[in-house]
C-alpha cells in the first residue's frame, strides 16, 4: 500500500480510470470488476475517483478471509459487491455473466495462473466489446522478487512451457501478443519497454481495450471427458477450454469425489456414480 512504487503505479491506474469515466455518457452505469483485489491497494487507489451514482464495483478474491477484511475497510462505499473469482475457471460457471464489464482491473495477479492464454480467454469473456482492461504486472525477472516470491510454490505453478519457458512473468513484447491473440489488441505500455530497461524498473501498467471483431456470443459447447487419471484427459480438458468451451473431467477412483467444479472422481463399477 505505502511502498513508492505501487504508490506511483497505483497512481497511474487510477488516471487510466479516470480517463475511462470522462468518456462515459450522462446517466450510464460504469460496471467495474477487480481480479485478485486482496488486500485493497489499488482498489483504495481507484474506489474515491469514481462516480457514486453510475459506478458498480464488484470486488472479487478466491480468498474468503480478503474478502470479508475489504467489506471492513470499504464499508464507506455502498457501490461494491464482494464475489469469489477463480479466473483460471470459466466466470459463466462461478455466476459471472458474459461481456458485462467496461473494465477490469488486474494487479500483480493473473501472472500467478497456471494457463496465460486460458486466463486471458476468460477474461475477455468478462469484457463488454471495446471494454477496457488494466493492469499492473511486473514484465521482468528481478532477482530481490524472486529471492521472496521464488520460495513458495505458486511463483513457478505456470504450465504453459510454450509462452513462458522459465519464468512466471510477462514481458511487455509478449504482453502484447497474447491480448492481440485474445481479442484485445490496443495495448499501451508505461512505462514503455525502452524506458524500463533505460531505468531498470520492471513494474508495468498495461492498457488495452478490446476489439468487437470477435464472436463472443457463440454458442458455448459442453464436453464430458472421460479419462484414467494420466496427463491425456487433462491435456484435452485445457485446450478445448482454451476455445472457450466447458469441460466436465471424469477420473477413476476409489470413491465418488468432487475434486473441483468440473472435475469428478468416480468409480467404475457404481451405476450411481
Amino acid at each position: 500500500h505505502e511502498s513508492p512504487g505501487a504508490q506511483a503505479m497505483n497512481e497511474l491506474i487510477r488516471q487510466a480510470v479516470e480517463s475511462a469515466i470522462e468518456k462515459l455518457p450522462a446517466g450510464r452505469k460504469l460496471r467495474i470488476l477487480e481480479i485478485g483485489a486482496g488486500t485493497g491497494g489499488t482498489s483504495a487507489a481507484i474506489l474515491p475517483v469514481l462516480p457514486t451514482e453510475q459506478a458498480e464495483y464488484t470486488y472479487t478474491d478466491i480468498s474468503p478471509l480478503f474478502l470479508n477484511r475489504a467489506k471492513e475497510r470499504f464499508k464507506d462505499f455502498d457501490f461494491i459487491d464482494y464475489k469469489s473469482l477463480n479466473i483460471e475457471n470459466s466466470p459463466a460457471d462461478q455466476g459471472f455473466s458474459l461481456h458485462e464489464y467496461d473494465i477490469i482491473v488486474a494487479a500483480n495477479v493473473l501472472h500467478a495462473t497456471v494457463d496465460m492464454t486460458q486466463t486471458m480467454t476468460h477474461v475477455r469473456q468478462l469484457l463488454v466489446d471495446e471494454g477496457m482492461l488494466v493492469l499492473f504486472e511486473g514484465t521482468a525477472p528481478v532477482r530481490s522478487v524472486d529471492l521472496i516470491f521464488g520460495w513458495t510454490d505458486g511463483w513457478w505453478r505456470f504450465s504453459d512451457k510454450e509462452l513462458r519457458k522459465s519464468h512466471p512473468l510477462l514481458s511487455t513484447n509478449q504482453w502484447d501478443t497474447l491480448l492481440k491473440k485474445c481479442h484485445i489488441p490496443d495495448m499501451v505500455a508505461i512505462p514503455s519497454a525502452k524506458e524500463q530497461s533505460d531505468y531498470g524498473f520492471y513494474q508495468t501498467a498495461i492498457l488495452a481495450q478490446c476489439d468487437d471483431s470477435a464472436e463472443t456470443d457463440k454458442e458455448k459447447r459442453y464436453w464430458l471427458v472421460l479419462d484414467s487419471n494420466d496427463s491425456t484427459g487433462s491435456d484435452l480438458s485445457k485446450l478445448l477450454e482454451k476455445n472457450g468451451d466447458v469441460c466436465i473431467r471424469a477420473t477413476k477412483g476409489d470413491e465418488f469425489k468432487q475434486i473441483s467444479d468440473h472435475h469428478f472422481q468416480l468409480t467404475s463399477n457404481s451405476e450411481a456414480d
